[in-house]
This record gives C-alpha cells, sequence and structure tokens, in this order.
C-alpha cells in the first residue's frame, strides 16, 4: 500500500486531496486445474503465492486457502457437519441464497448441482482476475427463476481474493431474494481461538452467541499467530458472528430486490494478512466494489 497527497494550488486557494495506490500482486501466472479430491470434484487455483481450492458441489465453497502449506480456512469438507442447532455446516467460504423472510442459515442452494468453468474477469483498471465460476438455477420452488453465479477470482502473487456474487432474473416480474456469503477460518490454529473485529468493534470470545449486522466491514484475527482475513464489500451487509463454543466467524446477508430481467452484481473483497493492522491498509480498496 502506498499513500500519498495531491495538491492543487490557485491565486485564491489551496486544495489537497489524499490518495492511495494498492499493488494487489507481482504479476506472476494464475494457474487454474480441474480435479478430483476425496471423490468430489474440485478446481484448484495457484497464484504463486497461494493455493486455492473451490468444490462446487459442497456447499458450495472454496474450502481450502493454503499459504506456507497451511489451509487458513475452517472447512468441514468432505463430509457436512452440525455447527449448533445449524446442519448441514459446510464452512469454508460459501455461497448462500434463501427466499426473502426466510431464516435458513444453510441457505437453500446446497442440493444444487453447479456448474464450474475456469474464467478471467478483467476490471476496469486492465487487471486479469482469474479464477474459477460456479453457476446453477436453484431447484427451490421459491427460487426458481434466479440464476446463480459467483466468481473466486484472484490475481498473480496475490494475498487478495475477490469474489463476485451475480444474480440473474430471468423473470419479467420482480423478485426479492437474500443472498449471503459465509467465511469460516482458522489462521492457523482454532476458530474458537479468534476474535472478531469491525469498524470501531473488537469482540473478543464471549459465553453467549450474538450477531453484529450492517457492518462496512469486518476482520477475523489469531493473536497467536497474528494471521487475519478482512472482508468488505460494497453495501454495509457484513455480518459480525460469534457462535459461542463453536467459533467465531464471518458473513453477509441482506434482501435484494430483483426488478425484471435485472443482472445483480455484488463484489467483495477478502484479504488474508499478517496482521491486523496490515489487513486493514487494504480498506482503501472498498471504494472499488
Amino acid at each position: 500500500m502506498f499513500k500519498g497527497e495531491a495538491r492543487l494550488e490557485l491565486p485564491l486557494s489551496t486544495e489537497t486531496r489524499p490518495f492511495a495506490v494498492a499493488r494487489l500482486g507481482t504479476g506472476a501466472s494464475v494457474t487454474v486445474t480441474e480435479g478430483e479430491l476425496s471423490g468430489q470434484p474440485v478446481w484448484t487455483i495457484h497464484n504463486g503465492l497461494s493455493k486455492m481450492v473451490v468444490a462446487p458441489r459442497f456447499g458450495p465453497s472454496m474450502i481450502a486457502w493454503e499459504q506456507d502449506g497451511v489451509n487458513q480456512l475452517w472447512s468441514n469438507f468432505p463430509q457436512p457437519q452440525g455447527l449448533s442447532w445449524v446442519y448441514p455446516w459446510f464452512g469454508g467460504i460459501g455461497i448462500l441464497l434463501t427466499p426473502a423472510g426466510m431464516n435458513l442459515p444453510s441457505g437453500c442452494i446446497y442440493r444444487d448441482p453447479f456448474a464450474a468453468q475456469a474464467v478471467t474477469v478483467p476490471d476496469s483498471s486492465g487487471l486479469p482476475w482469474h479464477g474459477v465460476r460456479l453457476s446453477a438455477q436453484p431447484g427451490k420452488k421459491e427460487l426458481q427463476g434466479v440464476m446463480v453465479e459467483a466468481d473466486y477470482l484472484t490475481l498473480g502473487g496475490s494475498n487478495v481474493l475477490k469474489l463476485i456474487y451475480w444474480l440473474r432474473n430471468l423473470r419479467s416480474t420482480e423478485q426479492t431474494v437474500s443472498p449471503g456469503i459465509d467465511v469460516c477460518c482458522s489462521l492457523g490454529g482454532e476458530a474458537t481461538e479468534l476474535s472478531l473485529h469491525g469498524e470501531g468493534i473488537a469482540h473478543h470470545h464471549t459465553m453467549w452467541a450474538s450477531i453484529i449486522s450492517g457492518q462496512r466491514w469486518g476482520a477475523l484475527s489469531h493473536e497467536r499467530t497474528g494471521k487475519t482475513l478482512l472482508l468488505m464489500g460494497s453495501r454495509s451487509d457484513v455480518m459480525l458472528i460469534d457462535w459461542w463454543q463453536y467459533g467465531r466467524l464471518l458473513g453477509t446477508g441482506d434482501a435484494v430486490r430483483l426488478a425484471g430481467d435485472e443482472v445483480r452484481e455484488l463484489v467483495y473483497y477478502l484479504v488474508l494478512a499478517d496482521s491486523l493492522e496490515q489487513a486493514k491498509e487494504y480498506l482503501i480498496m472498498r471504494c472499488q466494489t
């Protein structure tokens, strides 16, 4: 991260504006390969710094984000488990979708067969983000007519994951749905050892479960390893979730109203850093979502 200040001097006034430049990678190559693990199809993304593994039929979710040979995620792959009263629970970095107004923590799309393909998605700056696109049409009656797509993308040598969640209304009439993301980490330790952070918030282990919603960003941090994963998006829909003795995680959740034939794009960035302070430097990217 590089920060500076632009200064404009005029005869009658002087104006200064801060600016920042983020170098998100090294320009190294990114490889995307299809394979199988524990009898399930997986896609592996190597960017020179990290190995990311996406399982289209497990959640769907990203089941691994490895740095230095250590998986920083908390995933139940290859068999979903329960989390407190919730079942099934997949973990990792997964996408959810429910009809508006329904309280279903595991969502409704984990039974749907997601197709996967390797993609390259340039952004407005011309950066070539590489990764995997998942797509499906939900089978649940209340969600029929909505196409779901999710892009798991990264850059060469980067510690940043870009997750683009697409909602396509295939009907000419309005529909309202509730998309979401789960982010479950271990960060070199256990999920029960993590602390939650947000804007003006530092939330450590408590004796009760709680959810702090409506955040601009959220982070999970491990005090011993220092490792931190930060999540930010274009909307204030980030949730800090404390599951008491089961661990702490991040999520997103808010209703989205789709006009007839509308395509809605929700963009999130996830940053894996060596410390909370380092991760927070990337908050300047929030204006790019």
